[in-house]
């Protein structure tokens, strides 16, 4: 009798635990059937995404820099073909200074890096065809792309300042985006190199790369990682589009004003000839901010320093305005229709200055 009572009741607990087992599989496989739905819903409703795929650009540490690109890869920016050549910038190598008549240097961040599109896209390389295309004078012009991802100002001026004299510019484009305003760190910025979220990122990538693989191409996650990073938009959030600056967003704008002021200092040191891009945000694309502090404090900055300044934001609007979307689908980065507005813009503004274009030698065209 009481051997088959422990028989009725172990088989009561498998029971139990089979119903339990095969409730969390149901649970589990109306989660992916909910996730795979939503899935297609989102692509459905915001058609464009742009996908994923490895290896992604690798960067390196370096002393004085922080960190860089490592030269001579072929990897992907989101899903899209990058080439670095082995001056470790984007693009084909470098020439030779002396063997062309115009040679432009483009600084900045992910934006003039080009994040998300292919190796033709980003403004310098759209600049460049212009030169090429719209002026005899500069059919061997050569355009060099050094924008690096996650760069602030402060990374992009000390770019300049280690390897722009070797480079012997003619003109340096500084492309200056919404969230590139930062404090200088001190000391040694090595430290600086991948922050506490991209260090986290890197070692979820390396230990499950095919979790972050797949992580990285759901759109579901994209949206809720964009809908995120947008509540941020930069330093202060929209503070700063509203004109409200903190003690701390001061400092930022000091700090820009600094660079800026070293901007101007290497062109005299150098003789080059220094330009300044304001790049706006999607934000100030889709809606008005009269008060706004960026770019009307940028320009004003580059005006005091005596720098040629460029403000897209009109443009940018009224191209969004007709139905040509300056910026991805997925995000905040530029299209290739975006980054042919501010090629174009640059190109104008060349086009107005009188000549002869001062060399880097001294010389002149």
């Amino acid at each position: 009798m009481a051997e088959r009572d422990r028989a009725v009741s172990r088989q009561r607990r498998r029971s139990a635990l089979t119903r339990i087992l095969g409730t969390v599989l149901l649970f589990f496989c109306a989660c992916a059937i909910a996730i795979l739905a939503g899935e297609g819903v989102i692509r459905l409703l915001k058609p464009g995404f742009p996908g994923f795929k490895t290896p992604q650009v690798e960067h390196r540490p370096v002393a004085g820099l922080g960190f860089e690109m490592v030269p001579k890869q072929v990897a992907y920016t989101a899903g899209e073909r990058v080439t670095i050549n082995e001056d470790g910038f984007r693009g084909p190598p470098v020439r030779d200074p002396l063997s062309s008549r115009l040679r432009i240097l483009c600084i900045g961040d992910s934006i003039t890096f080009g994040y998300g599109v292919d190796d033709n896209a980003p403004f310098p390389r759209q600049l460049e065809q212009l030169l090429r295309q719209g002026r005899p004078e500069h059919h061997d012009a050569e355009v060099i792309n050094a924008g690096v991802q996650r760069y602030f100002t402060y990374q992009e001026i000390d770019l300049l300042r280690f390897k722009g004299p070797r480079l012997r510019p003619d003109i340096v484009v500084l492309a200056v985006f919404v969230n590139d305003l930062a404090i200088r760190p001190q000391g040694d910025t090595t430290r600086e190199y991948e922050k506490e979220r991209e260090q986290a990122a890197t070692a979820f990538r390396n230990r499950l790369p095919f979790v972050y693989g797949l992580a990285k191409n759901s759109a579901l996650v994209e949206l809720t990682k964009n809908a995120y990073l947008q509540a941020g938009a930069g330093p202060g959030g929209l503070r700063m589009f509203e004109g409200v600056a903190t003690q701390r967003d001061e400092e930022r704008w000091k700090s820009m004003g600094q660079e800026l002021a070293a901007f101007s200092q290497l062109a005299r040191e150098h003789g080059f000839l220094p330009v300044v891009v304001a790049i706006p945000g999607r934000i100030q694309v889709q809606k008005e901010f009269p008060r706004s502090l960026f770019p009307n404090r940028l320009l004003m900055l580059a005006r005091q320093e005596e720098l040629e300044s460029l403000d897209v934001l009109a443009s940018f609007r009224e191209s969004f305005n007709r139905g040509v979307d300056p910026y991805l689908p997925w995000d905040n980065h530029l299209s290739s229709a975006g980054h042919a507005l501010v090629a174009t813009a640059i190109f104008k503004r060349l086009m107005e200055l009188p000549p002869p274009l001062k060399r880097a030698d001294g010389s002149v065209d």
